[in-house]
């Protein structure tokens, strides 16, 4: 869960770092991990293999 944390942290530095005034805020975040589940911050996490076609 460590590696889910230092993760989580990051996207959320990325995210505020994006210049909303030139484009829209991302409409979900996402990190793949073993089970599928929705943050407190709101970021999904989600087995890689739910994300193929």
């Amino acid at each position: 869960m460590l590696k889910i944390e230092e993760e989580a942290n990051n996207l959320m530095k990325r995210k505020s770092k994006l210049d909303t005034d030139k484009m829209k805020p991302p409409a979900f975040l996402i990190l793949t991990g073993t089970d599928v589940y929705k943050r407190k911050d709101g970021i999904y996490i989600v087995p890689i293999s739910c994300l193929k076609n």
